[in-house]
């Protein structure tokens, strides 16, 4: 028996988006630090607001399961996948404001691409572990 629409988990369903455009904006940093071409700038840019705008939606609708489901709460991973969540929205929104204009990426860029990246992995293996909950 399926689900209905309504009672649907959408966070697991969105949050591929987030996750691929955060990796990719560290990989599209490091390739502007090896190359130093212009086109990399451009793709960090639109991938890193595809992170904040992805990351956004996710959480949104991560918060909303949160609440729903209680053995969510009960268990320790559900709280640890929360903060670490909230970390890496927070880190992506301030990766755009570290970048400016987009016309380069700064090593402050690249840093905090690196911390976002980091704080996924937690948010992930938390994640992961929410799965058998």
């Amino acid at each position: 028996m399926s689900r209905s629409p309504s009672r649907r988990f959408w966070h697991p369903v969105i949050v591929p988006i987030p996750i691929v455009a955060v990796l990719g904006t560290l990989i599209s940093d490091l390739a502007f630090a090896i190359s130093g071409g212009a086109f990399w700038t451009g793709c960090s840019l639109v991938l890193a607001r595809t992170a904040a705008l992805g990351g956004v939606a996710a959480a949104a609708f991560g918060f909303c399961d949160f609440l729903r489901r209680i053995e969510v709460r009960r268990s320790g991973f559900g709280f640890v996948h929360f903060y670490a969540a909230i970390g890496v929205v927070s880190g992506t929104i301030w990766n755009l404001a570290v970048r400016g204009d987009g016309e380069s990426i700064s090593p402050a860029a690249i840093g905090v691409s690196l911390l976002d990246v980091a704080i996924l992995a937690v948010a992930a293996l938390a994640g992961l572990k929410l799965r058998a909950v």
